[in-house]
């Protein structure tokens, strides 16, 4: 990945994860028990959003590409994953 000052850089994707990048922020999905998402912040901050969507506040973070955000880490729960695409 390449970084907001055009430098690359390299992140840890677990098996079974899906990563991409939007709005210049790395986004790395995996499954869980409970939908939520980690926020890590640029200054090293780590912060948990127990549902399945972003305040607000760090939506407008994100969009706005202040480059407070670091990295998004989302984990969605097993049960709603579509398990067959032929039932």
């Amino acid at each position: 990945m390449v970084d907001r000052e055009g430098r690359r850089d390299r992140i840890e994707i677990p098996a079974g994860h899906l990563a991409f990048t939007w709005m210049g922020v790395p986004i790395v999905y995996g499954q869980g028990d409970k939908p939520s998402i980690v926020v890590h912040g640029a200054d090293g901050s780590r912060s948990t959003v127990d549902a399945d969507r972003l305040d607000r506040a760090t939506s407008k973070r994100l969009i706005g590409r202040d480059g407070s955000i670091a990295r998004l880490d989302v984990a969605i729960r097993t049960s709603d994953l579509l398990t067959s695409i032929c039932s």
